[in-house]
């Protein structure tokens, strides 16, 4: 039986990928041990969890280890800066404490969304217990931090984009969630050995509760983070050009907290037609979509963001409905391929709302078949037993 150690500074119950690609390959008679942070941002705390816990979710048991760091208070770089810096500092003293000369480990793992820090911790392992790391890259660095705004200073660049070039050298294998990252990490270090693997859609959940949405209006959803890479404000534009149109409704699922530029928005627009409800969670996630006449997803106009797959696009597209995506590149080929929709430019707030116009004056059997249509091309090509399938190769391959 393999033994492999997952570094991943976010996990359970936090909603990320990872949880369910770490559920299914427990199943395969893997020994798994994971290494992440107390942090929970689902309920806003720091986890109460011991420092060494049998994890127990989707019925799966095995060995985490939550390590206790400085949780962010709110978007600051310095708030942002001391979490990613703790997760380091105690994970290192921890490997050193519990892991080194104690336990063997055949495989590093390491998840890496932002920030891709947390590797140095796989790092510390590997050149201490001779065992080579595979990279799953989410998030490019340092470009991630830097279009959202968080790091200007041409010195921190600097040092975080050697930290990533490190970071790559050390990677035994590196995979990326889009194909289009290939050529932006070899412009960082000309990694020989980089594959692609992307992100399954969530699991799919039958977990039924009762939302206030009148399925006979043209519901359009947004459900996720309200940040900047997002470009929420043009769907709030298109909103806008749309008030009059009394049936077509906007719903937008997330952390009230952080949808403060969009709130005051609506207040500037005076919008009705606009909706808040809140963050829903995962259990429920799949039957509110049921809900939706239409899904749209954002990402502002950048080199980055262009080559980036939201693993929430895959969500979307397991859904069974039709998607309207204001973007480019990588994502916005999808949502034509796929047939499941349209995508327009990411400051096309004009074009944005003439679509959702449009698609509002289809049948619900054309949605219908364009939502079919983007379940079909999730299956054949974000399929998670394929990718977990496909992972496996890797974790036995070195």
């Amino acid at each position: 039986m393999k033994k492999i150690l997952i570094i991943s500074q976010y996990f359970y119950p936090n909603n990320f990928r990872i949880n369910d690609l770490i559920s299914k390959l427990s199943d395969k008679k893997y020994k798994i041990e994971i290494i992440s942070s107390n942090v929970n941002y689902v309920s806003k705390t720091k986890s109460n969890a011991k420092i060494n816990e049998v994890l127990k979710f989707p019925g799966k048991n095995f060995i985490i280890h939550r390590l206790s760091v400085i949780s962010r208070n709110g978007s600051s770089f310095i708030g942002i800066a001391l979490e990613y810096l703790t997760f380091i500092i105690t994970g290192i003293y921890f490997a050193k404490k519990n892991i080194i000369n104690k336990k063997k480990f055949d495989k590093i793992f390491v998840y890496g969304t932002s920030p891709i820090t947390q590797a140095l911790v796989a790092i510390y392992v590997k050149k201490k217990l001779k065992i080579p790391i595979i990279l799953w890259v989410q998030d490019l660095w340092p470009e991630s931090v830097i279009y959202t705004g968080y790091i200007k200073n041409k010195f921190l660049i600097e040092i975080l984009r050697f930290l990533t070039k490190y970071i790559y050298k050390n990677s035994d294998i590196i995979l990326i969630q889009s194909p289009d990252f290939k050529k932006r990490i070899k412009d960082i270090y000309n990694h020989k050995n980089i594959h692609y693997l992307p992100n399954p859609p969530e699991e799919i959940s039958i977990k039924k509760r009762k939302f206030s949405i009148n399925k006979n209006n043209f519901n359009v959803f947004y459900a996720g983070n309200f940040g900047k890479a997002q470009n929420l404000e043009i769907l709030i534009k298109a909103a806008n050009i749309l008030k009059n149109k009394t049936k077509i409704k906007f719903y937008f699922f997330g952390d009230k907290k952080k949808a403060i530029n969009l709130l005051n928005l609506k207040t500037k627009y005076k919008l009705e037609n606009c909706y808040f409800p809140g963050y829903v969670d995962k259990k429920y996630f799949t039957f509110l979509l049921r809900h939706a006449s239409v899904l749209t997803l954002g990402l502002k106009k950048n080199e980055i963001w262009s080559v980036t797959i939201p693993s929430k696009l895959q969500s979307y597209l397991n859904s069974g409905r039709p998607i309207i995506g204001f973007l480019t590149g990588t994502s916005a080929k999808i949502i034509k391929d796929s047939k499941v929709g349209y995508a327009v430019s990411p400051d096309d707030f004009k074009g944005l709302a003439k679509t959702i116009e449009k698609l509002s004056k289809k049948s619900k059997k054309s949605l219908n078949i364009m939502g079919m249509n983007g379940k079909s091309y999730c299956k054949k090509y974000f399929n998670i037993n394929n990718i977990i399938n496909r992972l496996e190769i890797f974790l036995n391959e070195i």
